[in-house]
């Protein structure tokens, strides 16, 4: 089936509704009969921020304090005015669901200008994520038309990409189909497809009782289980001819399977999914990592905002919360020293790198505003660096939303054009006016978290 090109009409909104992104873990979880872990000896490497849990304000033994509402250094309220803001998600829910056709397939990619030609190409991990973020406008805001796109577009997702893996019993996982991605050879199981697919259908269950079953659920959370190697790391890909391969290595594909897990964890809380989870966030946050630079892992920073309320119900052995929270905290600083600085350019201000490209922005304004959960608000770092650059960033990204006409809430792939002296000028141009479903779901994500911290100002 190819993808369609052409979103519907506009559907008329509602007035907004509060909410808040993360799901509560339910009330009946049990802990396991263990003894919280203790805290581990530092890594030499870490020494230049002493002790972590003193940095971060934490011990190993408190619980997680969300920074909820953000309290904006010398600023009475938001600077981002909510009604623009709450224009703005409506907008870009409407484009999603206009977007999602009669069988529930997403228009992938589009030109605003039509001069390019329609893509032939798909992508399950995509599709995902666009669930995803509808089931976040929809907990926000439990419209019709995003509850119908939202079980039109899971209910594609389950018959065209879930199966099972051949010769191991119970486990389904997320396939990249050659007939609808377009691509060629045989069928891949991405971790990360497998990953955000849980993500998305966790949701679509909660809000659409019915979409999905329990034994879809776990049999998808089994194969990320079966992925994962002794130390907490995963392999990334699974070739139906060679099995776990890791020929190729995706920076996010772990923090979308620890993410999915959790998630799962929250609505069937069996011990397996949280131990998997917090050993994959462990691995990330390993101290030998901290010989590399920080990457910046948005899914992780999601996770983890999941991960640490529930930290004292997991089995010895797991990384401690100074480990976790330095972790975070590293990676949130490292997204900072990206963000770009004006270059004379008003319309740059607030972009994530060097060349206006808003996914890379709406990526980091997601893990920074996640960060802002669990980091607490009398660091240096969240005060003085994290909550000025999620929120430039989010103007940013609010700057580039088309506000009107058929598109209206497209989010397209740069704010340019670059200058024509710049050597990128030629292969990038053309396609800044691209708008791909991803593009729209980081930003949608963005925004929608941003409204929850500040739902109480």
């Amino acid at each position: 089936m190819p993808p369609r090109t052409t979103p519907r009409p506009a559907a008329s909104s509602a007035a907004a509704l509060l909410v808040l992104v993360a799901f509560a873990a339910p009330a009946g979880c049990s802990r396991p009969a263990s003894e919280p872990p203790a805290a581990k000896a530092p890594n030499p490497a870490t020494a230049p921020l002493s002790s972590a849990a003193r940095l971060n304000g934490w011990s190993d033994t408190e619980q997680p304090r969300a920074v909820a509402p953000i309290a904006w250094p010398g600023q009475p309220r938001p600077a981002i005015d909510r009604q623009q803001l709450a224009q703005a998600i409506r907008s870009a829910t409407g484009y999603l669901e206009r977007a999602c056709d009669a069988e529930g397939q997403f228009v992938y990619e589009l030109d605003l200008d039509g001069r390019l030609p329609p893509s032939t190409r798909y992508n399950e991990l995509r599709h995902a994520g666009a669930m995803y973020a509808l089931a976040l406008a929809c907990q926000r805001e439990p419209r019709q038309p995003t509850r119908d796109a939202l079980r039109r577009s899971a209910e594609f997702f389950i018959q065209r990409t879930v199966g099972p893996v051949p010769g191991r019993e119970g486990l389904l996982a997320v396939w990249s189909e050659p007939e609808l991605t377009g691509g060629q050879g045989s069928r891949r199981a991405k971790l990360g497809g497998t990953g955000l697919g849980l993500v998305a259908l966790v949701q679509s269950e909660r809000l659409l009782p019915g979409t999905v079953s329990q034994e879809q659920l776990q049999g998808l959370a089994r194969f990320l289980r079966f992925m994962q190697k002794p130390d907490g790391s995963f392999h990334s890909i699974y070739s139906e001819q060679r099995g776990p391969d890791d020929t190729w290595v995706s920076l996010y594909y772990p923090g979308e399977a620890c993410l999915g897990l959790l998630m799962l964890y929250e609505l069937d809380p069996r011990d397996e999914w949280l131990r998997a989870a917090a050993d994959g966030l462990g691995y990330l946050a390993r101290p030998a990592a901290w010989d590399q630079p920080a990457l910046p892992d948005h899914w992780m920073l999601l996770a983890m905002a999941r991960l640490l309320p529930l930290l004292d119900r997991c089995q010895p052995g797991t990384r401690s919360r100074a480990e976790l929270l330095a972790h975070a905290r590293r990676t949130c600083l490292a997204m900072v020293s990206e963000q770009s600085p004006n270059r004379g350019d008003p319309q740059l201000e607030g972009s994530f790198g060097d060349d206006g490209r808003t996914a890379p922005t709406a990526t980091r304004v997601e893990g920074l505003l996640a960060a802002l959960t669990f980091l607490p608000a009398d660091d240096p770092a969240v005060r003085d660096k994290i909550q000025p650059a999620a929120e430039s960033g989010l103007r940013f990204l609010l700057r580039c939303q088309v506000p009107d006409g058929p598109h209206a809430g497209a989010i397209p792939m740069a704010q340019g054009p670059l200058p024509a002296a710049d050597p990128r000028s030629e292969r990038f141009n053309p396609r800044v006016r691209q708008v791909r479903i991803d593009y729209v779901q980081h930003a949608l994500c963005a925004m929608i978290q941003y409204e929850a911290l500040h739902a109480e100002r």
